[in-house]
């Protein structure tokens, strides 16, 4: 959940608004090569709102 302390209007996953609770769900996934990270996904849902 994502809780602004000021509006972000420009906000990479939606425009953020003081007051407004916002939920994103992401999801990663990682390759190894040995004891290394050889490749990382990062990826996400879009919010939901709370309204």
């Amino acid at each position: 959940m994502v809780r602004p302390e000021r509006d972000v209007p420009d906000h990479f996953l939606t425009p953020l608004v003081v007051g407004q609770e916002v939920t994103v769900c992401f999801f990663a996934s990682y390759e190894l090569r040995g004891d290394r990270i050889a490749a990382f996904r990062l990826a996400w849902w879009p919010p939901v709102s709370s309204d």
